[in-house]
């Protein structure tokens, strides 16, 4: 059984923001060591995902609704892993995982 994923919305509010305030970041494990973040950047379109545990910093997502943004965003960290744990065991640093 899965655990299921509760993104929390991280954007740093500027007191003279107007309101309603609207979230221009979400993150995935808080507390995390691995912690996953969708996010906007100020001037530029789009959603950016940033997991600093794996050196993936402000990288483009494709998708413009954010629910697919989230889920972008966990793919494009499971490939980074992939590719960490393919070099780590091309490297003899690690067995393969089964």
């Amino acid at each position: 059984m899965s655990k299921r994923q509760v993104w929390v919305d991280s954007t740093s509010y500027s007191q003279t923001e107007a309101k309603p305030r609207v979230p221009r970041s979400w993150t995935l494990g808080q507390d995390s060591f691995a912690r996953i973040t969708v996010h906007r950047m100020r001037g530029i379109e789009g959603w950016f995902v940033s997991c600093h545990a794996l050196d993936l910093n402000q990288a483009d997502l494709c998708s413009t609704e954010l629910e697919d943004a989230k889920a972008e965003a966990c793919g494009a960290v499971k490939k980074r892993l992939a590719r960490l744990t393919t070099a780590l065991v091309e490297m003899g640093a690690m067995e393969k995982p089964e």
